[in-house]
């Protein structure tokens, strides 16, 4: 028989718990010791404005009315701690999709067989029925010379077709900034394929296995801010509909804000509708699907609309058998959105340096129409021969049926290290 004055205390604890969660389900800040919730969504009840205006620190603040201790980012509030054991329990079964330790992955991985042409995605974007794009603009080199992009995964090389553009790497995960997976290093050599003048960024939030959590790709994407990168290249995804105002999908909004352009994995978790994952529903990311060689949508890309009803992908890009570095000096191919995603980052950066910074519509007007529903498309298939007759010159004279120099299809360091493994 249990002791009367222990199932007392018991219930007594219990009281309490669910006193302290009661707000906490009001604003949908919920389970495990790190949560978050946009400031749209944060309660009188749970930070009373008097506090606010008395510029009283926010800690201190919720500490004092809930047993908690909050982090204030520029677009929420982050929940670090909750020093009440007993209220875990009650947390535990009113569980949502804002729980900032919910798992960020690498899309579920896809096998690829090797193709007969290891750079058709680079041929694909920068030629058009026997038309090229130039090797140079303003008589500097078309590679998105000096724009810089960050690589935020699994880490970026070492690797010796990566390591000459790689400015900075930072590590996220404790593991250190080495990539011990093999995806970051495989997407950091797309975007070189494509652009391999820009400057590599490497921000590690992934550990060896692929996974993280959302508040280390939170604090990634802010480092990005803060380094005053121009493009942000997010390979990695939650499954779970949303309306684009979960966390991280907050934090991609708040890139953008700062002039920072957010290109994202749409997910591939297709071709059911509703399966982008995020930060991908962002309103604000630039959300990017997979096609193979014969510009058919994979089946895997994920399909909008997102929660509120607005259209995703943005675009979709070469993503099946894609050719590029990997671990131990190798290269490897693979098939994913996670590939499909840096090269529409390389072809931003070559239009960045084209000086077409503004909106998507220099993209966007660039796309071929691939006649597929636009939750499955978007706007289409990105050419950047499109791009340079539309608007760097309406005048061209465009060599019909020349091959593609090396420097076009990914630098000169892709076609030697190629020609070196007999490929």
């Amino acid at each position: 028989m249990i002791d009367p004055l222990l199932l007392k205390k018991i219930k007594k604890k219990q009281k309490k718990a669910k006193r302290i969660v009661k707000p906490l389900k009001k604003v949908r800040m919920l389970y495990a010791t790190r949560s978050i919730t946009p400031r749209n969504l944060v309660s009188d009840e749970l930070l009373h404005p008097a506090f606010i205006q008395g510029n009283v620190e926010i800690e201190r603040l919720v500490r004092r009315k809930n047993g908690l201790v909050v982090k204030r980012y520029p677009f929420g509030y982050m929940l670090v701690e909750l020093f009440v054991p007993e209220a875990m329990d009650v947390l535990e079964h009113t569980k949502r999709s804002y729980d900032a330790e919910r798992t960020v992955n690498i899309p579920k991985p896809v096998r690829s067989k090797k193709g007969t042409d290891d750079l058709w995605h680079v041929r694909r974007v920068k030629t058009l029925r026997g038309r090229c794009i130039p090797p140079s603009l303003d008589g500097k080199p078309w590679t998105g010379l000096d724009v810089r992009v960050a690589v935020i995964d699994t880490g970026v090389g070492p690797h010796p077709f990566v390591d000459g553009n790689v400015r900075i790497r930072i590590d996220m995960t404790g593991e250190g900034v080495r990539d011990y997976n093999g995806h970051g290093t495989h997407v950091g050599g797309i975007v070189l394929q494509i652009a391999p003048g820009c400057e590599i960024y490497s921000i590690k939030v992934l550990d060896k296995d692929g996974r993280g959590t959302w508040v280390q790709v939170i604090e990634g994407i802010l480092k990005a801010v803060e380094l005053g990168v121009e493009i942000i290249n997010l390979s990695l995804g939650s499954s779970g509909e949303c309306d684009g105002s979960c966390p991280v999908c907050s934090s991609v909004d708040y890139a953008f804000s700062k002039g920072l352009l957010p290109v994202v994995a749409a997910g591939n978790e297709g071709p059911e509708k509703h399966s982008i994952s995020c930060p991908g529903n962002s309103k604000s990311a630039l959300t990017v699907g997979a096609v193979d060689r014969n510009l058919c949508v994979a089946e895997f890309s994920s399909r909008g609309p997102t929660a509120d009803g607005r259209i995703k992908p943005d675009v979709v890009a070469p993503g099946v058998a894609i050719y590029s570095s990997y671990l131990d000096n190798d290269f490897r191919f693979l098939s994913g959105t996670s590939m499909a995603t840096p090269v529409v980052s390389g072809i931003m950066a070559l239009i960045f340096q084209a000086e077409k910074r503004g909106d998507h519509d220099a993209l966007f007007s660039s796309c071929i129409d691939l006649h597929e529903d636009p939750n499955t498309q978007g706007h289409g298939f990105p050419n950047l021969v499109l791009f340079y007759e539309r608007y760097i010159s309406k005048s061209l004279a465009f060599s019909r049926g020349m091959r593609i120099p090396p420097a076009l299809i990914g630098g000169s360091a892709v076609y030697l290290l190629l020609k070196l493994l007999g490929l």
